[in-house]
């Protein structure tokens, strides 16, 4: 990883591929898990999309489904069963039957 700045004085970051995927999922999941207002802005600005983005055209390239989302979290390296809290969370709940 490195970071360096450019002629007109912007940062650029350097990151092999599983950085990309640490960087993309440590700030989606604080995104997803609201713990930090400090990121609220992230979740609309061009960086995470820019890398989502990046990410599933790699994913893509070795043969990864992206609307699959359990292929797309092993791509990313997150093993966890509960890894979208969110997404379960909003699920419609089954009706338990009255038996």
């Amino acid at each position: 990883m490195a970071v360096q700045q450019n002629a007109q004085g912007l940062a650029e970051l350097t990151l092999s591929l599983e950085q990309a995927k640490r960087v993309y999922t440590a700030l989606f999941c604080r995104i997803q898990t609201g713990g930090c207002t400090s990121f609220a802005d992230l979740d609309q600005d061009d960086l995470l999309l820019e890398l989502q983005s990046y990410l599933q055209k790699r994913a893509a390239e070795q043969g990864v489904d992206c609307t699959d989302h359990a292929a797309w979290e092993a791509f990313l390296g997150i093993t966890h069963p509960a890894s979208c809290p969110k997404r379960t969370d909003d699920a419609p709940r089954q009706k338990e039957s009255d038996g």
